[in-house]
């Protein structure tokens, strides 16, 4: 296998610069970690922030279908943004921290050997000079003693000089040898010691620093930037799932909507259950009509009105439900329908506020046996549970007063009580049986004395809109000339007119 310390040996240079270009290349990536997980939590602030701004209000009502699925649409986006900021969350944690770890351990790797390398590379410097120096003397010493030879060899065969002369010669040449000799040792002896540490050097520690410290950890870097790279797309995998099932949420949100059921609902919150006005009969000209007659219109009822003194509010959370603090309030200024509403919602928010304080009854019970076995302050605790059975008390009353009020609407309701027909389902008024109404000829045993016949009071609008019928208003009096007989219809006078009106709509007095 090819290592960069046997191929590349004399190449340091470049190594160190590629090692380089790599640990900057990292810090590049890791600059693009960075930027786009700052992209995915702005992403997520910016869309919590849009959905905090078009959220309903906590108490704000929503009867209808479109607006349910708004809010839905909204708390899916509103995961949506959170998913959003687990990606941002795992890329910091599992990618951008350990990128940067890996560059920094790079950086302090490099630099250590660099700096290994290069102490090997002065100290084989060292012997080199160290070689050259020997070198130098053991040639200046070689070239002395060859030529302290050659001056003795000339003075022993001069006939000119003394044997003391020629001894000294001699000496001289005999030293100069010498330390030629020892000149030479030493450097061998430092042409060794270089070749011993270039040859650890070139064969030993240079390739083993390149390879194991250089071209391990160039390598380590390019496998986990791959690795790096596919944690980034599974952390997006892993959520994916969880997306998916936000923009499911989103469509199932988007399928709430309900055309039909929000005007049903609009319908429910607006109808008052009064009749549509009747026909305008034709009056001619210069002839009295018995429907020339003031047209009754029904009886105003009078709005109730309480003091702020008198009245509290039953709960935080329905702030409409307002009654006075021993008397349901019997709302008798709304229409029926808005009125039974009004009853349930009553009813609805008293059971929740009985329920609690039942709950709150039982916890005081309990704390008053434990204070009871450990001595402590009863009389506080019997006080609040005294306070509390009172507080229930006066709701259940108001209970039972709501209670009557919706049992009274429901029993008089046309639909609901069973003694009632629909006035569909009623055969036509037997006028046949009625007497010509211009001859005014009442039933049988009518003496004429009104004060002493059977009277009505009418409980619902009615609309006489066919031969024989009479329209009245709630509220109105009117007097019995000839009683039901079982077809469902009761003949009554009022005025100067009269016919026949369901008998389930009024109620004798």
């Amino acid at each position: 296998m090819s290592t960069w310390g046997v191929d590349l040996w004399d190449n340091r240079d470049d190594i160190e610069k590629h090692t380089l270009n790599g640990i900057e290349f990292l810090d590049k990536c890791s600059g693009f970690i960075k930027d786009r997980i700052r992209i995915e939590q702005e992403y997520a602030k910016n869309l919590r922030r849009l959905v905090k701004q078009y959220q309903f209000r906590k108490k704000e009502e929503l009867p209808f279908t479109y607006q349910e699925s708004f809010k839905g649409f909204l708390n899916e986006t509103d995961d949506f943004a959170g998913q959003r900021e687990v990606i941002a969350e795992n890329m910091q944690e599992n990618v951008l921290n350990k990128m940067q770890k890996l560059a920094s351990d790079l950086k302090a790797d490099r630099k250590k050997a660099i700096s290994t390398l290069n102490d090997h590379k002065a100290n084989l410097d060292q012997l080199q000079k160290a070689m050259l120096v020997a070198k130098k003397k053991y040639e200046q010493a070689s070239e002395d003693a060859n030529n302290a030879l050659k001056s003795y060899e000339t003075a022993s065969q001069s006939l000119d000089l003394t044997k003391a002369q020629i001894l000294k010669f001699q000496k001289v040449s005999q030293d100069k040898g010498h330390l030629a000799e020892k000149a030479s040792d030493e450097y061998k002896l430092a042409t060794d010691n270089f070749n011993k540490a270039q040859t650890l050097f070139y064969e030993g520690d240079l390739p083993k620093t390149i390879n194991n410290e250089l071209q391990k950890p160039e390598e380590t870097r390019i496998e986990m930037l791959k690795n790096f790279f596919i944690e980034v797309s599974n952390i997006q995998q892993k959520v994916q799932p969880i997306i998916s099932r936000c923009l499911e949420g989103m469509v199932k949100a988007a399928e709430i909507c309900n055309p039909a059921k929000d005007s049903l609902t609009l319908i429910d919150m607006h109808k008052t259950g009064n009749s549509v006005p009747g026909n305008v009969a034709f009056e001619e000209w210069g002839k009295p009509n018995a429907s020339s007659q003031p047209t009754p219109t029904p009886i105003a009822k009078t709005r109730q009105k309480t003091t702020k003194s008198s009245v509290f509010a039953m709960s935080s959370k329905k702030k409409d439900v307002v009654v006075n603090e021993n008397v349901a309030n019997d709302y008798s200024d709304l229409p029926p329908a808005q009125r039974k509403k009004k009853f349930n919602k009553a009813i609805s928010t008293l059971n929740d506020q009985i329920e609690q304080l039942e709950k709150a009854r039982a916890g005081m019970i309990k704390i008053a046996d434990t204070s009871k076995q450990f001595g402590g302050d009863m009389a506080s605790i019997h006080g609040q549970i005294e306070s509390n059975t009172k507080e229930t008390e006066k709701l259940k009353n108001l209970l039972h007063q709501y209670n009557c009020y919706l049992s009274a609407m429901d029993s008089s309701d046309p639909k609901n009580n069973s003694r009632r027909s629909s006035v569909d389902d009623l055969p036509p008024p037997p006028v046949d049986k009625q007497a010509d109404l211009s001859d005014r000829q009442l039933s049988p045993g009518f003496t004429g004395d009104f004060d002493d016949e059977m009277r009505c009071t009418v409980i619902y609008d009615f609309s006489g809109n066919n031969e024989g019928e009479l329209t009245v208003y709630a509220g109105e009096e009117l007097i019995v000339i000839e009683e039901d007989d079982g077809s469902g219809w009761t003949r009554v006078m009022r005025g100067q007119e009269e016919g026949y009106i369901p008998t389930s709509y009024v109620q004798n007095i």
